[in-house]
């Protein structure tokens, strides 16, 4: 895919993961708008994510919503990602449950940064998905057991299936 727009907490998760890297490596550009940086320059973000928005990537692209969605529920920068990913036809990346039902009822495309794990396991950007969700365990980020459980057992079964029969010993 050529472009994705990202909004902040999953962009910060996965900095603080060590991940970031894959974002490159499904989309050419990663499009943020200027509220999302400045969150994630905000003095209480962990210093490597402010660390990574000191020297930002060549593949990300800061810029500003021509006009920006109205949304009392939602913060500045939801608000700027979802319309930035409104006037650009992108994918959004964004886990805040309010600003993703918002974002679905515009029509756009919203991936989640757990199922972009998933989907990087998936296409093999990732080795060990059940080790990226312990570390996801690690850093303080609020997504539930349950959901990274569901993940790794969507992303094994699809691995398990393309072993193919031999693996079972079949033929």
């Amino acid at each position: 895919m050529p472009i994705i727009v990202a909004d902040t907490s999953p962009l910060s998760l996965l900095i603080r993961i060590g991940e970031v890297s894959l974002l490159h490596q499904l989309f050419e550009r990663v499009v943020i708008p200027d509220e999302v940086l400045a969150e994630l320059r905000h003095g209480n973000a962990p210093d490597v994510v402010g660390g990574w928005c000191a020297q930002l990537p060549g593949w990300i692209d800061v810029r500003s919503p021509k006009r920006a969605k109205q949304n009392d529920q939602l913060d500045p920068g939801e608000l700027a990602a979802i319309s930035l990913a409104l006037e650009l036809t992108a994918p959004l990346l964004m886990d805040e449950r309010l600003g993703r039902a918002f974002a679905r009822r515009q029509g756009l495309e919203v991936i989640g940064v757990i199922g972009l794990l998933e989907m990087c396991a998936n296409q093999r950007l990732i080795k060990d998905l059940a080790e990226v969700h312990q570390r996801i365990r690690g850093v303080r980020f609020h997504v539930s057991g349950r959901l990274l459980n569901e993940s790794l057992a969507r992303h094994l079964a699809l691995m398990d299936g393309e072993a193919g029969p031999s693996r079972a010993g079949g033929t």
